[in-house]
């Protein structure tokens, strides 16, 4: 474990209390399995290349996983991690060695958790049969409803 900056130590405060969010962190801390999830997405991470290095899994899962449990945009988790120091504590950000990510970063990286359905072409498979196109209408039925839509509005007084 790294040593905590005065950015990340708790304990200058007299008094406090457990919140019901950092206690739902707390507990989320401990049934989610990380480690697994991570594995998962690992694969398919970023690699560090040409551009900026990227930020880790776990914390971008992590950041992935307030969104929902806190109904938070992009936008806002950035804003929340900044703001709630058991949120950071959550997902590992010290503020006095790196900052939180952006709002694009957190944006850029949806495409991991969205469903992903492997396609079978096996040829046991039976073919899905095309949706039944709409009979087209005759010149004269385009024709009579056009002119229906006409005289039947409210606003059409002839």
């Amino acid at each position: 474990m790294k040593q905590q900056t005065l950015a990340m130590a708790n304990g200058f405060e007299r008094y406090g209390k457990q919140t019901r969010r950092t206690l739902f962190l707390e507990e989320m801390e401990q049934v989610v399995p990380w480690s697994e999830l991570c594995a998962l997405i690992e694969p398919l991470y970023a690699k560090a290349g040409n551009g900026p290095p990227p930020v880790g899994a776990e914390r971008m899962l992590r950041i992935y996983f307030l969104q929902p449990w806190f109904n938070l945009s992009d936008p806002g988790v950035e804003e929340a991690l900044y703001d709630w120091a058991g949120m950071r504590q959550f997902v590992g950000i010290d503020l006095g060695r790196e900052p939180v990510p952006d709002e694009t970063t957190v944006h850029g990286k949806d495409f991991l958790l969205l469903p992903r359905q492997p396609r079978d072409f096996s040829p046991s498979t039976p073919f899905e049969t095309p949706p039944t196109p709409r009979p087209s209408l005759t010149r004269k039925r385009r024709q009579k409803e056009r002119s229906y839509r006409w005289t039947a509005s409210p606003f059409n007084t002839t």
